[in-house]
């Protein structure tokens, strides 16, 4: 009677994983995925600081611009743990916006230029199963970023978060097909300012809204 329990027992746990696995979709094993993406880049008003004192600092103003980024991930195996949720990447990224206007001193005045990021990122994601097909996602990561404004660039600590929702076709599981959100910041850069001989700090904060694909192999 005791064995017939612990059989029937197990067939139903059994039953309760493949369905849990169902609901997560097809299992990859190994789940290596290669992601492109790319979408607008909001940057914050900036504030410049200048070792020389207010008089040369101010702040910065950016038009719109555009981010392009790339990403080698990897799906653990399924334990039926939390990490059958996650997903790690290698993220590299480019954002460029135009400055509009810099006040500087009190005084306001177009510039003609731009900043341009690059980022290399360690990222750490989680996925929330919805169905077989959707997939919300939410997680971040840290990294370095190197920031060239003009003639000069710094490179600096910097950190993300990112939220989204993915969709795979079911023509086609291999792929996932979404977008999102992404916090962008970036430890305060430094620049030399040539004109009056000292060191210009800059914020800089960007909200970046992405679409892109992930294809697994």
């Amino acid at each position: 009677m005791n064995r017939s329990l612990c059989i029937a027992a197990c067939l139903a746990s059994a039953a309760m994983i493949s369905t849990a696995a169902d609901a997560r979709g097809p299992q990859r094993i190994p789940s290596w995925y290669l992601g492109v993406s790319g979408g607008v880049s909001y940057v914050k008003d900036a504030t410049l600081t200048d070792s020389t004192g207010a008089a040369n600092s101010g702040s910065l103003e950016f038009d719109q611009g555009y981010t392009i980024n790339g990403a080698l991930g990897y799906r653990p195996r399924y334990t039926n743990s939390f990490f059958d949720y996650t997903r790690f990447e290698l993220e590299g990224g480019v954002a460029d916006n135009e400055i509009d206007t810099a006040t500087v001193g009190g005084i306001v005045t177009g510039v003609d230029g731009d900043v341009q990021v690059a980022t290399v990122m360690a990222n750490m994601l989680i996925d929330i199963p919805l169905s077989a097909q959707w997939r919300p996602y939410i997680g971040g990561g840290v990294g370095v970023g190197r920031v060239h404004i003009e003639q000069d660039e710094d490179t600096v600590f910097a950190w993300q978060g990112k939220a989204g929702l993915y969709y795979t076709p079911s023509s086609f599981p291999a792929a996932e097909i979404g977008g999102g959100y992404r916090y962008l910041k970036l430890t305060d850069p430094q620049f030399t300012d040539p004109a009056v001989g000292g060191v210009t700090e800059i914020e800089y904060d960007a909200h970046l809204v992405e679409a892109g694909v992930r294809l697994y192999f």
